[in-house]
């Protein structure tokens, strides 16, 4: 399951519970929670997961009326897996132009123009 946080939750442990012939150095069904003894043991399983961050950037902060301004738009994933199925959205607000000849510079993905 995805990762939720909570601690020990990949935690498996393992513990002798009963022995019909003695041992002298266990004590079956004493788990203690360390794993500390003989008679115990534990595994902890770290999933892989992606970790998805975005920045953006502009190429003139404070234009003029009728200016060209660039979006930069930087996606990382610092995560241990390549994500997939990753979508971005950028939507132009009012005050922009319909950006009739935009283009895109992508080392992966598509970019698609469209109309909000």
């Amino acid at each position: 399951n995805a990762p939720t946080g909570a601690t020990g939750e990949y935690t498996n442990v393992a513990e002798i519970t009963a022995s019909d012939q003695f041992d002298p150095n266990s004590t079956p069904d004493n788990d203690d929670g360390d794993q500390s003894e003989n008679d115990e043991a534990n595994f902890t399983v770290t999933p892989q997961t992606a970790d998805l961050s975005i920045a953006k950037a502009v190429s003139a902060a404070t234009p003029n009326v009728g200016d060209v301004v660039t979006f930069s738009i930087t996606l990382t994933n610092s995560g241990s897996v390549t994500a997939t199925g990753v979508a971005v959205e950028d939507i132009l607000p009012a005050g922009y132009s319909n950006p009739i000849n935009a283009t895109s510079t992508s080392s992966t993905g598509t970019f698609v123009l469209g109309t909000a």
